[in-house]
């Protein structure tokens, strides 16, 4: 038999825990000393210390530990696990939430921008040229999840994006990437005149060029937005067919 120091020791348990379990009947000694009160604890009750001890680490009540080694219910152990899944799901909510946001654009379908926005889209302007091919239509999604979406009309590749989204620049670096993919070399948008904050980032972030234009009175900044790499590939790739006849020439010199 240990005293209850000895048995503390090896438990690794208090002796003002001890006396606490021993006063609710969760471990109670082996034998106490009527004259004395000293505690004595068996070799068999050093496993029940240990167990009390890891579930508490598990978050269990000392009530819910009780009810535990009394009856052996599972249920108590599962409905610990759940609450514990539960928790787990909401770390993880928060740890997203901490991350960056990512982006991807999709291209879509007529079918797509009646399914978002409606029936009643069909008719609105925009809708008759999707539906008539003189636009693209494009939806963004955010973090795997639908955020917005926007057309692109195949004249002048005017873009019916939210204006606001040029201030983010990661959104705005995805949309780009993707058109250029797409092969467009530009794109444009219209801006109110006195919206100066908006237009000073987009010329801080963009190579663009810009005009005044005036529609039902009101005056815009006309802003196209120049998507350079498909530029550039362009014009190399035009160089390089007008100097094909040279190069089969040169191909055709022999050298003596």
């Amino acid at each position: 038999m240990y005293k209850i120091k000895e048995f503390a020791n090896k438990t690794k348990v208090s002796e003002p825990t001890l006396r606490y379990y021993d006063e609710i009947g969760l471990l109670t000694p082996a034998y106490s000393d009527f004259y004395t009160g000293y505690r004595y604890y068996l070799d068999d009750q050093i496993k029940q210390a240990i167990a009390i001890t890891k579930l508490k680490d598990i978050g269990l009540s000392l009530q819910q530990i009780k009810d535990y080694l009394e009856t052996k219910d599972e249920t108590i152990l599962i409905n610990k696990e759940k609450e514990y899944e539960e928790k787990m799901l909401k770390i993880k909510e928060i740890l997203k939430m901490n991350e960056n946001d990512y982006y991807e654009i999709i291209e879509e379908s007529f079918n797509k921008f009646v399914k978002v926005n409606g029936t009643k889209a069909i008719k609105t302007a925009l809708g008759i040229e999707i539906k008539d091919n003189n636009a693209n239509y494009y939806i963004i999604n955010k973090n795997d999840e639908f955020y917005d979406d926007f057309a692109i009309y195949k004249k002048d590749n005017l873009i019916t994006l939210n204006i606001n989204y040029f201030k983010n620049d990661e959104l705005i670096n995805e949309i780009k990437r993707y058109l250029k993919n797409l092969n467009y070399s530009y794109i444009t948008t219209y801006i109110p005149i006195e919206n100066k904050e908006l237009i000073g980032i987009i010329k801080n972030n963009n190579d663009i060029t810009i005009s005044d234009e005036t529609q039902n009175n009101y005056t815009y900044k006309k802003i196209v937005i120049k998507l350079w790499y498909n530029l550039i590939r362009g014009v190399l790739w035009k160089n390089m067919l007008a100097l094909q006849p040279l190069i089969k020439i040169i191909k055709n010199i022999s050298i003596f």
